[in-house]
């Protein structure tokens, strides 16, 4: 869980990360392109937020063109709750992946390279 993120639900915050690589969610109407960070730290406070995260609205970072790993970014994102886990009745699966809460970053915008 990304405990750290827990206290800014609902703020919009300033972000420094680095690129680690592209992806697909599964969803409907169907896939959609994601974005995975890692080392997020808030630019005005140098505050570490989490290790790593999936961004599910890559559009934003399109305009950059092709990232590379590791290349540094700045943005500005929403932090937000959500649901995690396995919620059937199969309990093979409930148990290999409990229910949970955790926090991520949604509606990036302002992204930039950083140099």
């Amino acid at each position: 869980m990304r405990t750290r993120l827990r206290k800014f639900v609902g703020r919009r915050l300033h972000c420094r990360a680095t690129f680690q690589k592209y992806g697909l969610k599964n969803g409907c109407p169907g896939p959609t392109e994601t974005v995975v960070v890692t080392a997020v730290t808030r630019v005005d406070t140098g505050e570490p937020l989490t290790d790593h995260v999936w961004l599910a609205d890559a559009k934003a970072f399109r305009a950059l063109g092709r990232l590379n790993e590791g290349d540094v970014l700045d943005f500005h994102a929403t932090v937000a709750k959500y649901e995690k886990g396995y919620r059937g009745w199969n309990i093979e699966k409930l148990l290999k992946c409990p229910p949970g809460i955790d926090y991520w970053l949604i509606k990036p915008s302002e992204v930039r390279r950083v140099e």
